[in-house]
């Protein structure tokens, strides 16, 4: 039984609050884990995947963990927040996994052969994108930029997404992987204060080849935790 389960349009429109007009398109698809029906606490680990209306090859993933107290608002929107993440054991992984590899069977393949999506982000580069280099020596993480995406353009503005994975210490035996998507305007790295993890939408433009792509970086993952627990 997979822990990704398929939501009904109203309880994505009335319960996890994505507009009403992106919730009922028949092209996109919303996913959550299971939780019991009484279960008023949370957290929820969401999942969007809304289709592009002008690039039929081309999906946007939206990930996000929704919190009780942001239900709270009336003008919430886990598509329109900053900050986004998942925090998955290694079955729920295991099953976006899956469901990326199936989503990536729903679009067009490309029709000639483009270098990878993903490129890591070496240590002596993460303060161009304004992050840390990890406190512990022996932590567990890593940072992805992608090189392209179907939809470079946000409002007019050239954006960047980034990747960032994390499984915590190496001397410890990892249960979880830790998920952060970054997607900002890349005018927003000419601000001193600007965080992308803070501050950016947890989304990433995706054609067949980057979803496949990213699956393969989160199974190789799935493995690492398999085999160091």
């Amino acid at each position: 039984m997979t822990t990704w389960i398929e939501m009904p349009k109203d309880k994505v429109h009335s319960f996890y609050r994505v507009p009403l007009e992106l919730a009922i398109r028949d092209e996109n698809s919303f996913f959550a884990t299971a939780h019991h029906a009484q279960d008023t606490d949370g957290p929820w680990p969401f999942l969007a995947f809304l289709k592009s209306e002008t690039q039929p090859e081309a999906v946007t993933l939206h990930i996000f963990t929704i919190e009780a107290e942001a239900l709270e608002s009336d003008a919430f929107n886990p598509l329109a927040e900053t900050g986004g993440y998942l925090t998955l054991t290694k079955p729920q992984l295991l099953d976006l996994v899956h469901l990326l590899f199936s989503n990536a069977e729903k679009l067009m393949p490309l029709r000639t052969k483009r270098e990878a999506m993903f490129r890591p982000i070496e240590t002596l580069r993460l303060r161009d994108f304004h992050l840390r280099s990890p406190a512990m020596p022996n932590s567990q993480e890593c940072f992805y930029y992608q090189i392209h995406h179907p939809s470079d353009r946000l409002a007019g503005e050239t954006t960047a997404t980034l990747l960032h994975l994390s499984s915590g210490q190496s001397d410890r035996s990892p249960d979880k992987l830790y998920i952060k998507i970054a997607h900002f305007p890349v005018r927003a790295l000419n601000e001193p204060s600007f965080n992308p993890l803070d501050h950016s939408l947890a989304k990433i433009h995706l054609d067949r080849s980057g979803m496949l792509e990213l699956a393969g970086l989160l199974e190789s993952k799935h493995k690492e935790l398999v085999e160091q627990g």
